[in-house]
């Protein structure tokens, strides 16, 4: 009885051991099926409408440090001619301290009041086509213009905010940008393959969007609607310390 009943349990291990390794053979051919996750790379501002899709790319992302490789260290932006947003800031406009100030807010660390965005969608509603720069005194080598449809939509708590219209942006070369020290120190060279955004004019909307589930609590009350522009977002993220 007892080599018999040893040629059963030798019998018994050889036929898990078996089912084991047949088991872990399949789970290795399922997981070899599924789709890996991949980043989308950020696109390289090798043209005008090259350097707007990265600047697209880092809004979606939420990427800062990426951000400050799209602006120059002379980048202006010009609030809408009837966003009060701007009222704060002499000739409503604000450079690229304020520029990066607001969108890491925006993107990471939120304020008092409003949120970081849990979500930011952006999305060129016309084909981007780059001109000549309408500027006085810009030489089209350097200097390129496209005026572009956007719609924006930012999910922060429990609201969403959206915004279309207009942007016009205002691009230049890398050999005629001005670099901004931080990255000349990390090498960022006059590169004439590479464009920046050197303006952005708002020329965006208000169109009111319902919350996304309960109302907010107080102070995260809702924006509101009245001259509501890419502008004013911009400001309501912009921490004090960064006021000009």
């Amino acid at each position: 009885m007892r080599p018999a009943m040893s040629a059963l349990r030798v019998r018994a291990a050889a036929t898990a051991a078996l089912a084991l390794v047949l088991g872990v053979a399949a789970c290795s051919g399922k997981r070899a099926t599924e789709p890996a996750v991949t980043v989308e790379p950020a696109p390289t501002p090798n043209s005008p409408t090259n350097a707007l899709v990265l600047f697209q790319w880092c809004w979606v992302h939420q990427s800062v440090d990426r951000y400050r490789e799209v602006l120059p260290a002379d980048f202006v932006f010009q609030f809408a001619l009837l966003d009060t947003a701007g009222n704060s800031f002499r000739n409503g406009e604000w450079g690229r301290e304020q520029e990066l100030a607001c969108f890491e807010a925006l993107c990471v660390r939120g304020n008092q009041a409003y949120p970081h965005a849990s979500k930011i969608t952006l999305d060129f509603t016309s084909p981007l086509v780059d001109f000549p720069d309408s500027r006085p005194g810009k030489a089209p080598r350097w200097h390129h213009e496209i005026r572009a449809d956007v719609l924006l939509r930012v999910d922060a708590g429990a609201s969403q905010y959206q915004v279309q219209g207009q942007a016009n942006f205002f691009l230049v070369r890398g050999d005629s940008a001005q670099i901004p020290a931080e990255l000349a120190a990390r090498g960022f060279t006059p590169d004439s393959t590479r464009w920046w955004i050197e303006r952005w004019e708002d020329e965006t909307a208000a169109v009111p969007a319902p919350p996304a589930g309960a109302r907010p609590a107080e102070p995260r009350a809702p924006l509101p609607t009245a001259d509501f522009t890419w502008g004013l977002i911009k400001r309501i993220y912009l921490p004090p310390t960064a006021m000009p």
